[in-house]
Formats: C-alpha cells, structure tokens, sequence
C-alpha cells in the first residue's frame, strides 16, 4: 500500500481546525504513518490499526461533535 484514503474533511472539521481547505479534500494514510504507529503507539495500533477507517471517523466524531 502507497497511501490510502481514509476519509475527508468535513465543513465542521475544517472550521474546528481552521483550515485552509475545501470541503471534501481526502485524508490519506502512506506506509510511514502505519510504521510510526506500530513503532510509537504498539497498543494503540493493535487495538485500531485493523480498520484505520472507522478509528479517525471516531476520533473526529469524538472531538468534533
């Protein structure tokens, strides 16, 4: 895997972050995220790292919502 997408950025994502983005620009995940993860965040990977997917659209949910 070279990179895949694992979401987008929402409106209320955007301007909770103040971003300079348009609405629906893809987030992406590359072979050195899975790596840093694995290596920094071993238990945090085991947990979520299986459907990378659902685990940021939580994580944005959490925060955002």
């Amino acid at each position: 895997m070279l990179r895949k997408k694992i979401g987008i950025f929402s409106e209320k994502v955007i301007n909770a972050l103040d971003l300079d983005i348009p609405v629906g620009t893809p987030i992406y995940i590359a072979d050195s995220n899975i790596a840093h993860m694995k290596a920094s965040h071993p238990e945090d990977f085991r947990k979520y790292g299986g459907d990378m997917e659902s685990a940021c659209s939580s994580l944005f949910l959490t925060i955002f919502v």
